[in-house]
């Protein structure tokens, strides 16, 4: 699958160039003027020849397949080299008769993500992304615009087919359908040279999308904002229920406080009754002390009187004789 010269720039300085599939023929390459080259080839023996002839420091050629998860896939190899795929032929079978498939290989798998982190972007020039993947066009397109990438570039170009050639395969009127319901803001151009084969060039409209990035970037915050909100408000609710229990354990402590008090003010009155009573028994037993003396006292003079009668008695008894 040799990148047709059609696919290339003239001579317009581009800033970053990524091609991603398509055998690339070199004295094309070496002519682009553009200030990073990123290249993308899925077979093995196809990229270390690029790493062997390549003889640019401005050029980085990946041995890998770009897709979703960054899993390895499995390369489907053909006579006719253009149209080797990771996707099982179907349509293709009936457009070339004699088409045999020549071996399998795997191929290491790049995710979008780390793709992402790969490449380097120029705002001083146009980018450009050119696309050869037989039947997997469509995969790459979404895996690209879903990672935030298709907007950096001012040209996307995709080699595609008439009709579809691999099972799950993509086409020019599936692209072309994608493009009307994912990209906002584009223009795309058509070019049926080789109707076979036809190229679509999708132009972003970058500031357009840069909105709609800055839209989904904002719509993102704003959902993670209403889910802090509502973390927030679930919380308010929990300390409005403790507060409210709080209230609620304070009205009884309260309620409990004056009751206690009430008790408080019976005890006090009820010990000032008792320290009175206990005011009058002491008068009292004063009293009675006094009183005791008083008895004790006449208790002794009764004895000294019974003494003196003993005395009396003995004395008359004595004169009586």
């Amino acid at each position: 699958m040799i990148v047709s010269d059609r696919l290339f720039p003239g001579a317009e300085m581009l800033g970053t160039l990524v091609v991603v599939g398509g055998e690339v023929h070199l004295p094309s390459l070496r002519r682009i003027a553009a200030q990073k080259i990123f290249l993308f080839e899925a077979r093995r023996d196809v990229f270390l020849r690029l790493k062997r002839d390549l003889y640019d420091d401005r050029i980085t050629v990946t041995h890998a397949i770009p897709n979703l998860f960054g899993r390895n896939e499995e390369l489907v190899r053909f006579n006719v080299p253009m149209h080797d795929s990771p996707l099982a032929p179907s349509g293709l079978l009936s457009l070339y008769q004699n088409l045999l498939e020549t071996g399998r290989e795997t191929v290491p798998g790049l995710s979008f993500q780390e793709m992402a982190v790969m490449l380097e972007f120029s705002s001083d020039h146009p980018n450009r992304l050119i696309i050869d993947v037989p039947g997997a066009e469509l995969n790459i397109l979404r895996g690209l615009n879903d990672e935030g990438l298709l907007a950096d570039f001012d040209c996307v170009t995709v080699q595609t087919s008439r009709s579809t050639l691999y099972t799950n395969g993509s086409d020019l009127q599936s692209c072309i359908a994608w493009c009307d319901t994912a990209l906002d803001q584009k223009s795309i151009r058509q070019s049926d040279a080789d109707p076979e084969r036809p190229i679509l060039s999708i132009y972003p409209n970058k500031e357009a999308e840069n909105l709609s990035s800055r839209v989904r970037e904002i719509s993102a915050e704003l959902s993670t904002a209403l889910k802090e909100l509502d973390i927030t408000k679930e919380k308010l609710r929990d300390e409005a229920s403790r507060l409210e229990k709080m209230q609620k354990e304070s009205a009884d402590l309260q309620s409990k406080n004056r009751e206690f008090a009430k008790k408080l003010e019976n005890t006090e009155s009820y010990a000032k009754r008792l320290a009175e009573d206990l005011r009058r028994a002491r008068r009292d037993a004063e009293l009675l002390i006094g009183t005791n003396e008083v008895f004790r006292g006449g208790q002794e003079e009764l004895i000294k009187l019974r003494g003196q009668v003993e005395i009396l008695r003995d004395f008359l008894a004595s004169t009586r004789r």
